[in-house]
Parts: C-alpha cells; structure tokens; sequence
C-alpha cells in the first residue's frame, strides 16, 4: 500500500456545479462527502455530491440534462466527473471506497482527513 499509494491519483477530472440533473438511464452515484457520510461518522454536507463518468456528464451537458451554473453559490448539487465510470466498482449507489478515499485525500477539511483511514477499515484487501 505504502509503494502504490503515492502513484495512485484521484479519479476527479472536474467538478460541475449544477441546479439539476435528470441522470436518464443512468443512477446517481454518491461520491465527496455524500458518500463519506454513509461510511464513517462525518455528517455530509448541506450540497449533495455525485459522480459521473466524465464522457456522460458532456452529453447530458449538451442534451441539457445537467443544467450548469457559474458556481457552489447557486448550485443545488455537485457533480464530479470521473475518468472511469463510477456505477462499476460502486458499493449500490456510493462510491467505492478506495476510489472515494483517493477523491477525498488531498482535502483540507481536517473532519474528513481523520475519517480516511476509518473508510478504508472496510476495504477487503
């Protein structure tokens, strides 16, 4: 883990901050602190995040299935955009863990980096 780690990068390619998002066929993935809400014990936040593939998240964006705006301020939710399809490695509608902890590792929230080792106790090495 200690030599593999530091090569490992975060699947988060961009952030969309959006007032709506009508996912089609596709299911919403909990991802950010949405999902670290539902491993460990910090409470999420008020803005709910999800994932998605960043391929996915540029069609919806031009059939108008995301509804984008200029920031957190407005938005009503957060959508990452994945380099890899969140939904094939998902824990049901959550994010996998490892791939959150990577999302998550470089925050400066000192709540969720006391929560990472706590979210990979689960991972079944």
């Amino acid at each position: 883990w200690g030599l593999a780690l530091p090569r490992l990068s975060s699947p988060v390619r961009a952030v969309l901050w959006a007032t709506s998002w009508e996912p089609g066929g596709d299911r919403r993935i909990a991802a950010g602190t949405t999902a670290l809400d539902r491993y460990t014990l910090v409470s999420g936040d008020e803005m709910q995040t999800f994932a998605i593939r960043w391929r996915e998240a540029r069609a919806l964006l031009g059939r108008g299935g995301i509804v984008p705006c200029d920031g957190p301020e407005e938005a009503r939710l957060a959508i990452e955009c994945w380099t890899y399809d969140p939904a094939r490695l998902a824990d049901g509608d959550c994010a996998d863990r490892l791939s959150l902890f990577l999302s998550l590792r470089d925050s400066r929230d000192e709540r969720i980096q006391k929560e990472l080792a706590a979210l990979l106790e689960g991972v079944p090495w």
